[in-house]
């Protein structure tokens, strides 16, 4: 679905390979706490992907409009994070 939104395949793959990125805390959180992932941790792992996966969208179709605008690329990628980080 995320590769016919972006109508190429590279976007999407750097989203999903953000991904595993997010899940770190939720494996080392509950083994350090020694306690048990339960439907509600799941629930929340379950939102904390989403968000990490709208978020990453965002900012990729950022970075390439203003690419599509004739900014070079790390300036590109530096003006979308800066613009995706400033509250609303």
């Amino acid at each position: 679905m995320v590769i016919l939104l972006f109508n190429a395949v590279r976007q999407p793959l750097i989203i999903w390979h953000t991904v595993p990125l997010c899940l770190i805390g939720v494996v080392w959180g509950p083994f350090l706490t020694r306690t048990a992932l339960e439907f509600i941790a799941i629930l929340g792992v379950l939102r904390l992907t989403g968000m990490w996966i709208k978020n990453a969208m965002v900012l990729i179709d950022e970075t390439d409009s203003q690419i599509a605008d004739g900014k070079e690329g790390m300036q590109a990628v530096v003006d979308a994070a800066v613009n995706r980080v400033r509250p609303v």
